[in-house]
């Protein structure tokens, strides 16, 4: 149950933020986006949220903090006023 809800949460995060284009080309180009969704859902084991919302607002407000010439093309490309 926890395992379906955590997995849950984290496709629909990634189908958020990768505008429903969750293929494997498009996880590994956004690689990073990955990683810092999955240590927003949890840490050491321990899981921390569920709510793909939350966790999407989060995830977008640690790529905020990037700036600009340290991101790469496909953050660019993506970035929204």
């Amino acid at each position: 149950l926890m395992l379906n809800s955590v997995l849950t949460c984290l496709f629909d995060s990634l189908s958020t933020m990768l505008r429903k284009n969750v293929e494997k080309r498009h996880l590994y180009d956004n690689l990073d986006l990955v990683m810092l969704t999955f240590d927003e859902i949890c840490d050491d084991g321990i899981i921390l949220e569920t709510d793909p919302i939350l966790i999407t607002q989060r995830v977008r407000l640690h790529q905020d903090d990037i700036p600009l010439s340290d991101k790469t093309v496909s953050q660019v490309s993506n970035f929204e006023f």
